[in-house]
Order: structure tokens, then C-alpha cells, then sequence
């Protein structure tokens, strides 16, 4: 913690990384870039560091990395080249190299647009922290650790993925030099804190300005009375999302009742797989998969639906969840973490994640769907979840912990 006697200071420029940037083509971590536009917003130069990693092979025929772009962001590639050929196992020297091209690239980039004041890096384990330990080490620069996953992310094992580390011991101590420690719900927090021994922020995601000025003027909009009934469930078709479970849960819930739609908005590897699954159930004319579409066109499908529904394994947080309360619309998940922290009576329902249970909820959310406010989930999410408060609290944690006025 900061203490009374320490100068605050204005944050001016902020490096932030994180694994799975997005790019042009590919959604990767819409949060990190959200919350980077955001700090920009406040005044801050921030500069977005996006590690490439290429081998021998890229020398000829190297595809060229279309990052997501914005105005209020500066993104700059850090390429790093493993020119030791495979069969080659020298770890040591290829741990070296790899640390020096790193430094080097951020040296240059600190002298374009001048040193940061701290360096946030989202995903402990996923973001090779290693190689940006030595810039942060020598520029004596505060860091910020934001820890989004759940899972492996808190075991200790040395046989599980280190992220570049030597050993648990290494990453522990890159954790306890961090100025600030932040987990996205306090169930991991509490897991984070265990295993680090070190003090853990929380701070949840946020619907962004630009979402929320969408729906300036639909958020008291409802299906009619004579439509046809839908839920919605907004995600990329992998196997965490169990949209398996959903397709036949919801079989199970209105086969006989043809008055009932389930729209499924995203793309992804078991899309073949879950259209046969459909087909098998006899309910192509009920079950629709949309595939990608536009954030505008994600907004249309959520103010043309009366339910969003989640079904996923874990979710770290749940930016449907919010984005569909925004809306005035009740939202029905399985217990998975993230959205358990959301959810209240008044905003909709939890199940377990059996097909019996969500069939069930399912059920019950098309009878009992009248007995939610609009209004009320509308401005539940806003008191908690726009981007004003959140960022707001990010603000505290960098005045509290760093000194630095955001």
C-alpha cells in the first residue's frame, strides 16, 4: 500500500500485454483491449505489447499478425525469433536469447514514446511474464498482475505449465513484487491469495461505453406478446460453452411445444457437431445457429429475445451476462463461477449443469418470465457494471497501491 507520505502522481503512460490479444479476424480477449481503450480515455498514452513468436519457417513464409487496432490505443508487435533448429534442445540458451530480443524491442519502444510509469500484465501463467521481467526489473517499473483463468492457473504442481518460469518458487516471486494483484471474482481470489501468499484485488468486467450507447433508447423495448418466445445464448461454439447441454436440455424442455426458439449467436470448432445434434433432435425449425456476428447485430438478437442463457463449464466472469441485463433481459446459467457473482433473484436463475436441472430452469424461465422488471435488471447492471464504476475501482486500486492517479 501507498503511504500518506508517498507523492501521488498522474499516470501518464501504461504497457499493457495479455495473451490472446485480438486480432482483426479472431475475438481472443475483447476485455483486455476494452479496459486499455478505457484507460486511454482517462488520458493515458497506453501502449498494448503483443507477443509474436516465430521460428525458422516464418523466415519465408511468415503470415502477417492483423492485431485490432483502435483509436484511442497504441499496439506494438514484440517479435520473438528461435533460430535454433528443433532437434537443437539448448533451452538455456534459447531462454536467453528470447529475453534479450524482448528487452531490446522494449527499449526501443520506451524511447519512441517515452518510459511508462507501470506495466500491466494480464494472465499470470499465459503472457510469458518471464520475458518482460528483466525491462521491468531495469527501468525499476511498478507492475500490475491480472489473473483472468481459473483451473490449472491455481495448482502448484511444477509439472503443470509454468508460463516460461523456472519453477513455482520464480513465479511466486514475480507475483510478490507486484505493486497490485487483481482476480476477476473472489472465489479465484481467494484461491489466487492461498497460492501466492500474496494480497489479491477483485475487479468484474464492464459493459463498454460503446455498447451502452447502443442501447440508449431500447432499454425498455420487449418482444411482444403474440411472438414467438426465445432464448438466447451468445458464445464461441467450443466445449467449455456446453452448448451440447443446452441444445438438449432444451429438447427435453419444448419438443411438444413448437412455440419456443433457441438462437445460438457465435462460430467455432463443434459447429458441425452441434448442427447434427440438432438435426437429430427434429428441432431445426426451433434451434437456430447464427454463427459470428456484428456487436450491433448481438445487440439486435438480445432486444429480439426474452431470455440469455448460459451453459457453460466456468466462465471467469460472464460479459453476456451483463450485456444481456443492460438489456432488461433475465439471464439463466449453470453454477460456473463467473456468473454465480452476477445473478440475483431479481435478475434471473442458477442451475446445476445436468441436462434434467437446465431443462427444469428452462421451464420454469418460460413460465415464470413475467415476474422479472426490465427496468430493474436494466439498472442493476448499470449501478454495478458500467464502465464508470469499474474503472472507477480500478482507479482506487492504482491510487491505493501504485500512487498513481488514473
Amino acid at each position: 500500500m501507498v503511504s500518506e507520505n508517498e507523492k501521488m502522481t498522474k499516470l501518464n503512460r501504461l504497457f499493457i500485454t495479455t495473451w490472446g490479444y485480438p486480432t482483426k479476424t479472431a475475438k481472443g480477449n475483447p476485455f483486455v483491449k476494452e479496459m486499455a481503450e478505457s484507460i486511454a480515455r482517462r488520458g493515458v498514452r497506453v501502449v498494448v505489447i503483443v507477443l509474436s513468436f516465430k521460428g525458422l519457417r516464418s523466415l519465408v513464409n511468415a503470415p502477417r499478425n492483423n492485431w485490432s487496432t483502435s483509436d484511442y490505443i497504441e499496439v506494438r508487435e514484440v517479435t520473438v525469433m528461435n533460430l535454433i533448429p528443433g532437434f537443437l534442445r539448448i533451452p538455456r540458451l534459447q531462454r536467453i536469447l528470447a529475453i534479450q530480443q524482448v528487452s531490446k524491442q522494449l527499449e526501443k519502444i520506451k524511447r519512441s514514446v517515452g518510459e511508462p510509469d507501470a506495466f500491466q500484465i494480464h494472465y499470470i501463467r499465459h503472457s510469458s511474464c518471464w520475458l518482460f521481467e528483466e525491462f521491468i526489473r531495469k527501468n525499476h517499473l511498478k507492475y500490475i498482475l491480472f489473473e483472468h483463468s481459473p483451473g490449472s492457473s491455481f495448482l502448484r504442481s511444477d509439472s503443470l505449465n509454468r508460463g516460461g518460469f523456472k519453477n513455482f518458487l520464480d513465479i511466486k516471486s514475480f507475483v510478490q513484487g507486484a505493486s497490485l494483484r487483481i482476480a476477476r471474482i473472489k472465489k479465484y481470489q481467494e484461491k489466487l491469495e492461498e497460492l501466492y501468499q500474496s494480497t489479491f484485488q477483485t475487479l468484474p468486467s464492464f459493459i463498454s461505453n460503446e455498447f451502452t450507447q447502443l442501447s440508449n433508447g431500447h432499454l425498455a423495448k420487449r418482444k411482444g406478446q403474440d411472438s414467438r418466445f426465445t432464448f438466447i445464448g451468445i458464445g464461441s461454439l467450443i466445449k467449455n460453452k456446453g452448448y451440447g447441454l443446452l441444445i438438449d436440455s432444451f429438447s427435453l424442455a419444448f419438443k411438444e411445444d413448437k412455440n419456443v426458439d433457441l438462437v445460438i449467436l457465435g462460430d467455432g470448432p463443434l459447429k458441425a457437431d452441434l448442427l447434427s445434434k440438432v438435426s437429430k433432435h427434429n428441432m431445426t425449425n426451433q434451434i437456430k445457429l447464427m454463427g459470428l456476428v456484428s456487436k450491433q447485430s448481438v445487440f439486435e438478437h438480445i432486444l429480439s429475445a426474452n431470455v440469455v442463457v448460459v451453459s457453460s463449464a466456468w466462465e471467469t466472469f460472464g460479459n453476456t451476462v451483463i450485456e444481456g441485463m443492460l438489456l432488461g433481459k433475465p439471464v439463466l446459467s449453470t453454477k460456473c463461477d463467473g456468473p454465480e457473482t452476477i445473478i440475483t433473484k431479481e435478475t434471473g436463475i442458477l442451475c446445476e449443469r445436468t441436462v434434467e436441472s437446465m431443462s427444469d430452469a428452462l421451464k420454469w424461465m418460460y413460465e415464470n418470465h413475467g415476474k422479472f422488471d426490465s427496468n430493474l435488471i436494466s439498472e442493476y447492471c448499470v449501478n454495478n457494471y458500467s464502465e464508470e464504476k469499474v474503472m472507477n475501482k480500478l482507479s482506487d486500486y492504482y491510487l491505493d497501491n501504485l500512487g498513481l492517479v488514473l
